[in-house]
């Protein structure tokens, strides 16, 4: 078992290091998305100046829209205990917390979020989508969006399969399917520096979505060691 945290512990770091990426949840995307990335196909001096060009996500308000905020009063002690095993307690209880209904355990905890992950992703992709097709985008950003949006649906396949593997208490399938995930948000960003970008417009969303599914990696490590000891 100490293989196994380890290993999820090793493929984390990594994709932070190397990429540069710092329920029932029925949120939706703003009908009129405000996120646009544009970047001139001109020639131009340098790499860097090419990409300032480029408008990030806003990452602020879809949080905002995602996350409401929630008494700390009302938020159930177990759900600290639950996220005192990932890397930062604080932020996977302030991102599980808005959408945690029902009895509060290692179980729901796990289930809420990658329910929510889905949700996160699928929203995610569309607005991607949307900014694709838009004829203000340039090609070269519009070519790294679609690829994007084809990793964030391997990462949809890959959280639907974190789901059927839940649902018949196969935790150590469910850790592999969130570590696969992350690597789909990884290979979205590498997109845009492929196309000789050094900024990738979805940076900070993807930092965002690869420590949110490693928060249910390391809670789903903590439960295949409970069940081992059991």
């Amino acid at each position: 078992m100490k293989l196994i945290v380890n290993k999820s512990i090793l493929i984390f770091l990594v994709f932070f290091s190397l990429l540069s990426f710092s329920t029932e949840a029925t949120s939706r995307i703003p009908s009129k998305p405000t996120f646009s990335f544009f970047a001139s196909d001109s020639p131009s001096p340098s790499p860097v100046e090419h990409s300032s060009k480029l408008v990030p996500f806003d990452l602020k308000p879809f949080l905002s829209a995602h996350f409401p905020n929630v008494p700390p009063s009302s938020i159930h002690s177990s759900l600290k205990h639950i996220c005192g095993v990932t890397h930062n307690p604080t932020k996977c209880v302030s991102v599980i917390a808005p959408h945690m209904t029902g009895s509060v355990n290692v179980v729901s905890s796990l289930h809420v979020l990658i329910k929510t992950l889905d949700v996160l992703v699928k929203d995610v992709s569309s607005i991607a989508m949307k900014v694709s097709k838009d004829p203000s985008t340039s090609f070269k950003v519009e070519k790294s969006l679609n690829i994007c949006s084809e990793q964030y649906w391997k990462a949809i396949s890959n959280i639907g399969k974190a789901l059927a593997a839940f649902s018949v208490c196969d935790y150590d399938e469910v850790h592999t399917m969130l570590i696969a995930a992350i690597t789909n948000f990884g290979f979205c960003d590498e997109a845009f520096y492929k196309q000789g970008l050094a900024k990738s417009p979805m940076k900070d969303i993807n930092g965002f979505l690869i420590e949110f599914a490693a928060f249910g990696v390391d809670i789903s490590t903590k439960l295949m060691e409970n069940i081992i000891h059991f």
